[in-house]
């Protein structure tokens, strides 16, 4: 069954979660989230450091197990095993260790599945997928050798190649120069505005005002908001969520924010 067979050809959502909530040695770590993905979204997790933020994704991604309405493609996300999973979603986790001495071009074989099985078209992909973000001419490179940033590059590289509808990320933009946050970021939008939706936390609030469709924010395991960028701008959601005041702009290139200490401070 191809990935495109999988996508729901009426406009419903992707992924949908009404009320959800996740339990863990009797205390919640996530309360009543909502929200829709669709074809076409980016949507932004942010929230401080402990909001849940590593939580709602690993949930969405299947790997805990919630209470509440949770689906993927009108099913159960719970209720998917791990091959099934794994044609809906590609998942980037935030702790990204690589173990073994291989070439970058081969992590990012990884992403497609067996080496015996892939094609002069698979290859052609793994090159795109580090061409988009600028690290083709790592290819042969050990991971090894790579710095943090040019690592991070490769293992996103390694998640988009994926041929997963949906692609779930773990502060996608962690240890990267501002250049190659740039470069991820516009890679992620076109993603999704090519009709393969992305969800991805992310501590770059301009650029998660910039390009996401939506804005989730969390703080305490408890959902503030899930909205359009200029709706979370024109509400308290982020201020709260962080205990900073935030102060917003438009660009020549998209929204801007700066932050300072609450004047109550």
């Amino acid at each position: 069954m191809s990935s495109d067979s999988l996508e729901p050809r009426d406009g419903s959502a992707l992924m949908s979660w009404r009320d959800v909530y996740v339990i863990h040695d009797n205390k919640y770590l996530l309360q009543n989230v909502c929200f829709d993905l669709f074809k076409n979204d980016l949507i932004a997790i942010v929230g401080p450091n402990g909001a849940g933020k590593s939580t709602l994704l690993r949930t969405a991604a299947g790997l805990i197990r919630p209470e509440g309405y949770a689906t993927i493609l009108r099913r159960q996300a719970c209720g998917l095993n791990g091959r099934e999973r794994s044609k809906l979603i590609s998942y980037l986790p935030q702790q990204r260790d690589l173990a073994w001495p291989m070439s970058a071009r081969d992590l990012v074989r990884l992403g497609i599945g067996a080496f015996a099985n892939q094609s002069s078209a698979d290859a052609a992909k793994i090159d795109n997928s580090l061409r988009e973000l600028g690290v083709l001419h790592l290819a042969d490179t050990s991971v090894n050798n790579l710095s943090g940033g040019e690592r991070a590059s490769i293992s996103l590289a390694r998640a988009l190649v994926s041929s997963s509808p949906i692609l779930i990320a773990d502060e996608p933009l962690n240890s990267l120069d501002p250049a190659a946050q740039l470069l991820a970021m516009e890679v992620l939008a076109h993603r999704a505005e090519s009709g393969r939706p992305v969800i991805a936390a992310f501590h770059e609030i301009s650029l998660a005002l910039r390009y996401a469709t939506k804005i989730l924010v969390v703080h305490k395991g408890r959902m503030l908001a899930c909205a359009p960028p200029d709706i979370i701008m024109e509400s308290r959601a982020l201020s709260h969520a962080f205990g900073v005041e935030f102060r917003f702009y438009s660009t020549p290139h998209g929204y801007d924010a700066t932050f300072d200490h609450s004047p109550a401070d």
